[in-house]
């Protein structure tokens, strides 16, 4: 039985009142006996107050089964306000903020389309958790090694005991709370015993007492064990991705009926997740006229330094943090909001939906898309951009590419760079389209591809061929499933194989085999439609051949927006 981090305190407290410790040798006296029930119930104290973070399912928000003042409208939002000490208030309105979505709880189901009520984050260091998943967030560092350091600190690993990457990020995001990271959780838990066995003579050692202690035994052995996985596989996110998250379980696909959350006095949210853990999510947010004048609403701040974590509503903007409490037993959320958008959503685009023969923009080419998972070195070889499922995904390359700045971009999972013996920029000719280089029919890949053989010329008149891939593209064969390979719409809900009746296919100008010009490109003509994967996004990834080895690196310094 495995047991989630988020239950110790139900642990704690069957543990508290049990009447003794069964199978001591019976030459421990009476007072040996009592001395160590004494400890045990320390010790069972301290696992509850010093836990990283404690399950808020008692703590949430009360929910209204109506949002007060008619229907959520964005058009009518008031302004962001950003303040001088970088807080970014909201006044009277309606706001939809995108969000980034964390996993708290390690070993639960993490499905896509569940509900979620918000409350606030419990624990002694809800706070730096809280800090480094909005800093993080607001400095668009990479979601997966955000959630790695997440999962760290979590489990209550010391700043000594972290990865070097996480060390940086803790330096990076978090230094003023580095000093209150020098003893892990373990160390805190045994600690107490120590205290306790240093004063009696012949007190068994905590480990050999583990298994004696009944629940609260098996909470610190579960502690054991995900704190060794993580130290075990720091590096390894993908392994340790399957273990603490697995997507098994189907949800309840049912994300848009989520409740209204009372975070403050006529200030109303909620948490609207179609995806799983690794987000994107959607943050929802009313205020009232008649609290405008009373409540300071913070939902983010643009210091790295200073506040904590994002909040929704907190009076007098003292910092915290937020969870999403699921309706069933899967993985409860953190939330790092990003700075809102002021004013009104933006008018919709004058392009026809599912028009083939559309040119446009966006981030990365695809408009309203939010990049959170970028290019590393270690073990994401490309960017992922993320948006509504059928979003268009449009070209959007450079004309021009720095080759110093070519030149110092690391490569994924190798040493050195490209050594591009060139000096200035390389100059776009022209494109070559091919489409579906490969199959495209595995968990990791599926969906439409479309890859972009581009030829750039240096200074010296050599031409050097640099590939752009499109991944997760909806097409004819390839609709939309999900990670347990079922079917599914736009919203994540299962239906048919033949039922998908969103946008699909290719741009006109995507067929295989077509040049397209430098003048072509620069149009931004339509590549696809992106989320056939359960999570809505388009992989982008770029590579080209350095001493007969296909390198990947960062795709970002191709892409003309961000």
């Amino acid at each position: 039985m495995r047991i989630p981090a988020l239950t110790l305190t139900a642990l704690v407290l069957a543990f508290i009142g049990l009447p003794g410790i069964p199978g001591l040798p019976p030459a421990q006296d009476v007072l040996k006996g009592a001395a160590i029930k004494e400890a045990s119930k320390a010790l069972g104290a301290t696992v509850a107050q010093e836990a990283p973070i404690r399950s808020s399912a008692g703590l949430v928000y009360r929910t209204v089964a109506a949002l007060p003042g008619g229907p959520f409208n964005v058009g009518r939002s008031g302004r962001a306000q950003v303040r001088p000490d970088g807080s970014i208030g909201l006044g009277v309105g309606d706001y939809r903020l995108g969000v980034q979505v964390f996993c708290m709880a390690a070993t639960s189901h993490s499905p896509s389309g569940n509900t979620f009520n918000l409350a606030p984050l419990q624990g002694k260091w809800a706070d730096i958790i809280a800090a480094v998943q909005s800093r993080g967030t607001l400095a668009k560092l990479s979601h997966h090694d955000l959630q790695m350091l997440s999962w760290q600190l979590q489990a209550g690993i010391k700043y000594e005991e972290l990865s070097n990457r996480s060390r940086t990020l803790i330096d990076q995001l978090v230094p003023e709370y580095r000093p209150r990271l020098n003893q892990s959780y373990l160390e805190k838990i045994q600690s107490t015993w120590a205290q306790y066995a240093s004063k009696i003579p012949g007190v068994p050692s905590l480990d050999s007492m583990i298994d004696q202690l009944g629940d609260a035994g098996r909470a610190i052995r579960q502690i054991e064990l995900e704190r060794n996985t993580l130290l075990g596989y720091q590096n390894d996110y993908d392994y340790v991705a399957r273990i603490f998250a697995p997507s098994g379980s189907s949800g309840h696909a049912n994300a848009s009926s989520t409740p209204w959350s009372v975070v403050a006095d006529g200030v109303y949210a909620r948490l609207l997740n179609e995806g799983t853990y690794q987000g994107p999510g959607t943050l929802e947010i009313r205020v009232l006229t008649n609290t405008a004048s009373q409540l300071r609403l913070v939902v983010a701040t643009t210091m790295l330094k200073g506040l904590g974590g994002s909040v929704v509503a907190q009076a007098g903007g003292v910092p915290g943090g937020m969870v999403g409490v699921p309706n069933g037993a899967v993985q409860p959320l953190g939330v790092a909001p990003d700075p809102p958008t002021p004013g009104p959503s933006p008018s919709p685009t004058s392009t026809p939906h599912c028009d083939t023969a559309a040119t446009g923009g966006g981030v990365d080419g695809v408009p309203g898309g939010k990049t959170t998972h970028p290019f590393t070195h270690e073990n994401h070889p490309g960017t992922d951009v993320f948006a509504p499922r059928d979003t268009p995904v449009y070209a959007d390359v450079q004309p021009e590419v720095p080759v110093d700045e070519l030149n110092k971009s690391p490569l994924f999972h190798a040493e050195g760079n490209l050594g591009l013996p060139e000096t200035g920029n390389l100059k776009l000719l022209d494109g070559t389209v091919n489409v579906q280089p490969w199959a495209g029919s595995g968990a990791w890949d599926w969906g439409g591809i479309v890859r972009l053989t581009l030829r750039y010329q240096g200074g010296s008149g050599a031409i050097y061929p640099i590939n752009v891939e499109y991944l997760h593209l909806i097409t004819k064969d390839r609709h939309p499933r999900n990670d347990a390979n079922q079917w599914i719409d736009d919203k994540g809900k299962p239906i048919g194989p033949d039922d998908y009746k969103g946008c699909m296919g290719f741009g006109d100008e995507i067929k295989n085999g077509a040049k397209l010009s430098a003048d072509d490109l620069a149009k931004h003509p339509l590549i696809g439609y992106e989320g056939a994967t359960q999570t809505s996004h388009t992989h982008i990834q770029a590579w080209t051949n350095v001493n007969g080895k296909a390198s990947y690196f960062d795709p970002q310094l191709l892409l003309s927006s961000s």
